[in-house]
């Protein structure tokens, strides 16, 4: 008696609990059916890809009628209408995203851009302000070349284009110019023009952006209180996190012969992007613009941009160092070109550091005058009377740097036998000193 009590009591439980789970559920694919039709008119009226609508709408009804978006969490139904639209359209512009902040200032002022909805309504503005508008680390590297790196094009009127301006007074003093976009995934179309700006002459056209009927030229930037850079190599960094704005710098930078792209290919985010409020507090981001080059016609949605030196993108910086040096060598002072060699040992061990075998490092080991060198667990160690000893680092071509104290050793050989190690400091003095007579190999 009590089983069938118990069995009866939970049958009644789980009837309630389908009862009041239906309406719910019902509910659910309601207000998502709704939502997915409102997505699907601002795809029908603002998505600039015309070839890929029908697709995008296609696989949204599919979904709605497989019960595929009949979930209750709204960061789940965004990242699966997200990946959806990007299965069909290959557009890295195009998602869903789930943000009830955004999309009540996006209700409030529909009719503003959305760079200029960014900087006026303060969505963004702060966090521009935080990390310097995108520029977070600027170097100098041996032989004065001058590295920036830029994390996203961040634009706010009025405020950002006096922080490029310091970062090209930095960049106008080096020799040569290393801008790192590796980790950016683009921006503001303004901050890269401005940027670009610097290194073409005034008025020149960029890209035009086609919208239906409008088309929006982009142009060079006439004034600039940092002054325009030319004769300088330049290289730009790049990497499969490289898209959108940041795949213009490296693509007009290549097209317009004004230096290298030193890494790995681009994602491929071409077009120019809106965003658009969402019932339910979600903001749709479409592509709305086509961008075509000014010079190629057309651009690099979908392909990426490809580097003229290709490379791993761990190891972009450093091969760009070394062109660098080898490019200012080139044309350097006798002066110059003894100082530049010298970094340039440096940087190409870096990119690709020597391997010494125990019997090529045996070569060396003796008495030069009061330096005593020797060899341990493949490593050669330069001492010189009582100080302190120091690890020599192999540069290649009979090569070593003498630790931390900025000089370099060079083995000099006749006839197959090391008979002297000449010092050289980065100024390029130096001396040679012989080899004892009783340690000579």
């Amino acid at each position: 008696m009590l089983k069938r009590l118990i069995f009866r009591s939970f049958v009644l439980i789980v009837a309630l609990a389908f009862e009041i789970a239906s309406p719910l559920r019902a509910e659910s694919k309601l207000n998502r059916t709704l939502l997915i039709e409102q997505i699907q008119r601002f795809i029908r009226t603002r998505y600039v890809v015309a070839e890929a609508r029908a697709a995008a709408l296609s696989k949204l009804s599919e979904s709605v009628a497989s019960g595929r978006y009949d979930i209750a969490d709204d960061r789940a139904f965004a990242a699966l209408v997200t990946e959806d639209l990007k299965a069909v359209t290959r557009d890295r512009h195009v998602y869903l995203v789930h943000d009830p902040a955004k999309a009540s200032v996006l209700r409030a002022a529909p009719q503003m851009g959305y760079a200029a909805l960014n900087a006026q309504a303060g969505v963004a503005a702060q966090r521009f302000r935080r990390e310097n508008q995108g520029l977070i680390e600027q170097r100098i590297l041996e032989g004065n070349v001058r590295y920036l790196n830029i994390v996203a094009f961040d634009w706010t009127n009025g405020v950002t284009s006096g922080v490029y301006d310091g970062a090209m007074r930095f960049l106008r003093d080096g020799d040569a110019i290393i801008i790192d976009v590796r980790q950016n995934a683009g921006g503001f179309p303004d901050a890269v023009h401005y940027l670009l700006s610097h290194f073409v002459e005034p008025n020149t056209l960029f890209v035009t952006f086609f919208e239906g009927t409008k088309a929006t030229p982009l142009r060079s930037v006439r004034d600039l209180p940092s002054g325009r850079i030319k004769g300088k190599p330049i290289f730009v960094l790049t990497g499969p996190a490289t898209a959108s704005a940041a795949e213009e710098l490296a693509y007009q930078i290549a097209n317009r012969k004004l230096g290298e792209v030193v890494g790995e290919p681009t994602a491929g985010a071409g077009n120019q992007s809106d965003v658009f409020p969402i019932a339910g507090g979600f903001v749709l981001s479409l592509s709305t613009a086509r961008a075509i080059d000014a010079i190629t016609n057309t651009n690099w949605e979908g392909v990426g941009v490809l580097p003229t030196i290709a490379s791993p993108v761990g190891s972009a910086m450093l091969i760009a160092h070394a062109r660098a040096l080898e490019q200012l060598a080139l044309s350097a002072s006798t002066d110059d070109q003894i100082r530049l060699r010298w970094e340039l040992r440096i940087a190409r061990a870096r990119v690709a550091p020597p391997t010494m075998t125990a019997a090529a490092l045996a070569r060396y080991v003796g008495n030069y005058g009061d330096r005593h060198v020797t060899s341990r667990d493949g490593t050669l160690y330069w001492k010189r009377g009582a100080q302190a000893e120091i690890e020599m680092q192999a540069l290649g071509d009979d090569w070593f740097l003498l630790g931390a104290t900025g000089n370099q050793a060079c083995f000099i050989a006749e006839n197959g036998r090391v008979t002297s190690v000449v010092i050289s400091r980065p100024d390029g003095d130096g001396a040679a000193i012989p080899r004892s007579a009783f340690s000579a190999r």
